[in-house]
């Protein structure tokens, strides 16, 4: 198992680069969301990543109510 212990923030031009390498060779991604996550571009192309490469899992962490709610 591996876990990102370092901060890449999101808004970086590079943080791409530097999850990528990590998320590749992960048997799952696990992306914890809520609404917030959702309406992030960043948090979204981290989510349709994982997802292209079949390696997506979610946690909801928030009621699904309010997940479903987000366009």
């Amino acid at each position: 198992m591996w876990q990102q212990q370092k901060n890449i923030p999101k808004d970086s031009e590079n943080w791409f680069a530097e999850w990528f390498p990590s998320a590749s060779s992960a048997v799952k991604v696990v992306c914890f969301i809520n609404a917030a996550y959702l309406k992030s571009t960043y948090c979204m192309k981290e989510f349709r990543v994982a997802q292209s490469m079949d390696k997506l899992l979610v946690v909801a962490c928030e009621p699904m109510q309010a997940i479903r709610a987000v366009d």
